[in-house]
């Protein structure tokens, strides 16, 4: 019963062993793909035709047909008595 206990354990911190080190190699890659990717959006918007264009044209504002006629109801517009 000892020895399946310590074969056991010896398992155990192995598999803990390799998580560690698989999600420590993880991080160093994701860092490293980050900062990889930090120093390439510069150079990508420079190099982009579409960063560089002007800007779309703002959209006209579509025209109000009842203006005149909420204006009209308007307390403000209302004649003195």
């Amino acid at each position: 019963m000892i020895r399946i206990n310590a074969v056991l354990a010896t398992i155990l911190v192995v598999c803990a062993l390799a998580l560690v080190t698989s999600q420590h190699n993880a991080r160093k890659l994701f860092a490293t793909s980050m900062i990889a990717a930090a120093c390439a959006v510069p150079a990508a918007f420079l190099l982009s035709a579409t960063a560089s264009a002007d800007p779309a044209p703002t959209p006209p504002i579509p025209a109000m047909p009842n203006i005149p006629f909420l204006s009209g109801l308007s307390p403000a517009n209302a004649p003195a008595m």
